[in-house]
């Protein structure tokens, strides 16, 4: 996404494959069990998946549905009526 919105902030060359850890423990491996991840210590790079496919065709994909979603949800958040036991 960056590419498609700051491209001067990426440096392809800098890019690894963003190899990611595996968790000792299965429910995790399996993904039934899930953990706030720290990033710096889950991949090499902070980042995850391999950034040399990216482009900015495809960043501007990815930031168009993002935003289409996140507005749809706005929207649904702000008609809302906030009740005892919201958002339930």
């Amino acid at each position: 996404m960056l590419l498609h919105l700051c491209p001067e902030l990426v440096n392809p060359k800098d890019a690894d494959a963003g190899t990611v850890r595996i968790p000792r423990l299965k429910g995790l491996r399996e993904g039934w069990v899930n953990y706030v991840k720290p990033w710096k210590t889950l991949t090499t790079n902070s980042g995850y998946g391999n950034p040399k496919f990216a482009d900015r065709a495809k960043g501007r994909r990815f930031f168009d549905v993002i935003t289409r979603k996140i507005a749809r949800y706005l929207i649904e958040l702000a008609k809302a009526k906030i009740t005892p036991d919201f958002p339930y």
